[in-house]
């Protein structure tokens, strides 16, 4: 059996659709130290989150992910790029992919989807990862966990156009810790 990475079956469902006005709208959420034990969604008991609960509900899950490195930036490059983080270059944490490498906002921009990101970068190079920045969440994992994001951007980036589909990272620094 063969698995597709989230760029690899983000593409190939939007290619073989490609013509269609109704190409869906793609939200990916990712938060750091999150385990199937946190999210109720997993069985886990350890966060309340209804609004997760709904996407769920309303979505697509992923029920088996697994990961070639369990660090940060490896991690995060395996699941833009859809190559292993070897074969990428981004190989350990705080490390780069290789400059000709593509990543989801060259796949979907290629079908004409806003591609961005809100929060945690952690890739590089920016040629390799061109996303469009939106604010709203931490770029690190150094913040104060009781502070309140401001959500305005990322509601100006999702109604800005709807003739044009989009694709929004957010990347959680919660609930990793310092």
């Amino acid at each position: 059996m063969k698995l597709l990475s989230i760029p690899a079956a983000a593409f190939l469902l939007l290619v073989l659709d490609a013509q269609s006005s109704d190409r869906p709208n793609i939200l990916v959420i990712i938060a750091d130290d999150c385990t199937f034990s946190d999210l109720p969604l997993y069985g886990g008991k350890n966060a309340k989150t209804p609004r997760i609960d709904q996407l769920a509900e309303e979505g697509l899950v992923f029920n088996h992910a697994y990961l070639s490195e369990a660090m940060c930036q490896p991690c995060r490059s395996e699941m833009c790029s859809g190559q292993h983080p070897v074969r990428n270059g981004a190989a350990w944490n705080h490390s780069g992919s290789r400059p000709e490498t593509k990543s989801l906002p060259h796949f979907l921009g290629d079908l004409d989807y806003r591609v961005g990101l809100s929060g945690k970068t952690h890739v590089t190079p920016k040629s390799t990862f061109p996303f469009e920045k939106v604010e709203g969440f931490d770029p690190s994992c150094v913040r104060s966990p009781t502070m309140a994001h401001d959500l305005s951007a990322i509601r100006s980036f999702m109604d800005r156009d709807d003739s044009e589909p989009f694709c929004l990272v957010v990347a959680l620094a919660e609930p990793h810790v310092p």
